[in-house]
């Protein structure tokens, strides 16, 4: 049982950094993270949604999100995909030279 859960904690940890890295960048209103910025408008928008509603929960209830997507394997992949998409989308337009 102990293994398993740390199995899905590493399997979930690259997802949980990059999902926070985005929160952080979001929440410090950094370039391209703005709501005027085309690559916050390219993330799909249940992805700005999430970011925005974790960004105005207070500190205990984000690491409950945090602990929920790496102890619950759909959760984490449902992140994944989101950010998946994003990337997706934001490859697409860069190498367009937009």
């Amino acid at each position: 049982m102990a293994r398993q859960r740390e199995a899905r904690h590493k399997h979930a940890e690259p997802i949980v950094n990059e999902f926070t890295a985005l929160c952080r960048k979001r929440s410090l209103g950094m370039a391209g993270y703005r709501d005027t910025s085309s690559d916050w408008k390219d993330t799909p928008q249940q992805l700005r949604e999430q970011v925005d509603n974790y960004n105005a929960m207070p500190e205990a209830a984000q690491r409950r999100v945090l602990a929920d997507m790496k102890d619950d394997p759909a959760k984490a992949k449902g992140m994944a995909d989101l950010l998946q998409q994003r990337a997706l989308v934001r490859s697409r337009d860069h190498g367009l030279g937009m």
